[in-house]
């Protein structure tokens, strides 16, 4: 399992929003703890700058 370190989810649509466009990108087993703000994951098609750009992109930031 991957962990990636996310800022500014603070609610359940956030966490959704994030999901989804993961899933989409081809990760599978999305975990989101909005608590500590963790994504886990596993079983990805896709390389870590994919997944930390479309994070991004969706405006919340990645912690490096």
């Amino acid at each position: 399992m991957n962990n990636i370190k996310v800022v500014g989810m603070h609610c359940e649509h956030c966490a959704k929003r994030i999901k989804d466009s993961l899933v989409n990108l081809g990760v599978e087993n999305v975990n989101i703890d909005l608590k500590n703000g963790i994504i886990s994951y596993d079983n990805t098609t896709c390389d870590l700058a994919q997944i930390v750009e479309t994070i991004e992109d969706l405006g919340f930031d990645v912690v490096k």
